[in-house]
C-alpha cells in the first residue's frame, strides 16, 4: 500500500470518527441545551426568511421561531448524518470493504450509528428515543453515501478523460 493511499485512509477515518464524535456530543446535550442551540439557528433562519422579523414583538418572534424550530432540528439530523454517510462511504471505499459493493456497508454503518445515537439520547435528561429520527438519520446517511458515490464516479470519469487526452496516438509525433 503506497503512502498516498495510507494518508487518504487516515484522513477519511479521521473525518469519519470526528463526525461520529460531533454527533455524540450533540446527543449528549440535555433537552434544554439542544433546544437552545437549535433555537439560535431557527432565529437566524427567521431573520433571513422574514424581512420584518426584527420589527415583530417578542411574542410574535417566539411564535415564528418555535414554528420553524422543528424543521431546523430535523434538518440538523439529516445534515449530520449526510456528512456521516459521505465519510462512511469514502472510508469503506478506501479501506476496500466490498460487501455487496460499498454503498450498502456505508449506509448500514450510518443506520447502526443512528440506533446507538438514539439509545444514547434515552439516557440523556430531557431527550428520548425516536424511531422517526433513526429513519431520518438513515435516510440522511444514505443521501450522503450516494453523494460520495456520485463524486467518486465523476472523479474517475475526469481522470479517465484526462488519461485519454494525454495519451492520444495522434498527438504523439
Amino acid at each position: 500500500m503506497d503512502l498516498k493511499l495510507k494518508v487518504r485512509i487516515f484522513v477519511s477515518l479521521f473525518l469519519l470518527f470526528f463526525t461520529m464524535f460531533a454527533i455524540f456530543n450533540f446527543s449528549a446535550q440535555n433537552g434544554n441545551e439542544s433546544n437552545g442551540l437549535s433555537s439560535i439557528f431557527s432565529r437566524l433562519f427567521c431573520k433571513l426568511l422574514f424581512s420584518g422579523f426584527d420589527e415583530m414583538t417578542s411574542e410574535q418572534q417566539l411564535f415564528v421561531v418555535s414554528g420553524i424550530n422543528h424543521f431546523v432540528r430535523k434538518a440538523a439530523h439529516f445534515t449530520a448524518y449526510a456528512v456521516l454517510g459521505f465519510c462512511s462511504y469514502t472510508s469503506v471505499y478506501l479501506i476496500g470493504i466490498r460487501l455487496k459493493g460499498v454503498y450498502l456497508p456505508a449506509v448500514m454503518l450510518c443506520a447502526a450509528y443512528a440506533v446507538l445515537d438514539e439509545i444514547h439520547q434515552y439516557f440523556t435528561p430531557g431527550r428520548s428515543i425516536k424511531i422517526t429520527d433513526m429513519l431520518l438519520d438513515t435516510v440522511g446517511g444514505a443521501f450522503g453515501a450516494l453523494a460520495a458515490m456520485v463524486v467518486g464516479i465523476v472523479i474517475v470519469h475526469i481522470k479517465t478523460q484526462l488519461k485519454r487526452k494525454k495519451y492520444k496516438p495522434e498527438e504523439v509525433s
